[in-house]
């Protein structure tokens, strides 16, 4: 297995993580960004989509929320996972 994205991501050696997309968002006093990637498996079949993520207020009292969220190929969530 390898672990991509913080290590809270782990995908099959043989399988294959695409980034498909980010987005930032630099509000007063927010630090706050989101990644999507696709995951593929050896034959290039599409097997599961993710949504990572990291929150983070840069003003008292520094609250932060990240983790990934694990979606099948057809949008059902499957796993939430936190750090």
């Amino acid at each position: 297995m390898k672990k991509v994205c913080d290590d809270l991501i782990e995908i099959p050696d043989d399988h294959e993580l695409k980034f498909t997309r980010g987005e930032k968002n630099n509000d007063p006093g927010r630090d706050d960004e989101d990644w999507h990637y696709e995951e593929y498996d050896a034959e290039g079949v599409l097997v599961a989509r993710y949504h990572r993520w990291s929150y983070d207020s840069t003003v008292p009292p520094h609250v932060s929320d990240c983790g990934v969220k694990k979606f099948s190929p057809s949008g059902e969530l499957l796993q939430t996972l936190r750090k």
